[in-house]
């Protein structure tokens, strides 16, 4: 038996001097596996390069030219821009005397095709208004008004 000098030597893959197949193939992806990035070092481009702009006619809101997020903030600005039209809304519905009758906010997410990461797509923000109904005092009934007796 031959005497091992370094930890290298002790295991190089090889059983009598040969190398196994097992061991040539270890380490090595085969199938779809293969195809995937490794996504601890992976930088999906078409995630880097995404960009968020409102669609609204509210001109008070943010994202109205085009803005890179990074993937990993996305979600809570998306959030954020859709509570700036909820509340200029409730501003609205304050300012031109109204009510809101419902509302509600609806994210959209989408799967990036490069890396197949989920991200927030976008928003929308609903509001239903009404105008306030009018209140009045009604007055109070006459004893009698109402009452027709026939002899």
């Amino acid at each position: 038996m031959s005497r091992v000098s370094s930890p290298e030597q002790a295991f190089d893959g090889r059983v009598n001097g040969q190398e196994n197949e097992n061991q040539a193939a270890f380490g090595k992806q085969v199938g779809k596996a293969a195809q995937e990035p490794d996504v601890d070092t992976y930088e999906c481009q078409t995630c880097k390069n995404r960009k968020y702009q409102d669609g609204s006619n509210d001109p008070s809101v943010s994202f109205k030219t085009p803005t890179k997020l990074s993937p990993d903030k996305a979600a809570y600005a998306v959030r954020s821009h859709e509570m700036e039209h909820v509340a200029h809304a409730k501003l609205e519905a304050l300012r031109e005397d109204q009510e809101i009758v419902s509302q509600s906010v609806t994210y959209r997410t989408n799967v990036c095709p490069e890396c197949g990461r989920t991200y927030i797509a976008g928003g929308n923000t609903r509001t239903v208004f009404r105008s306030k109904p009018d209140t009045y005092e009604a007055a109070p009934p006459s004893k009698g008004a109402n009452v027709d007796i026939f002899a």
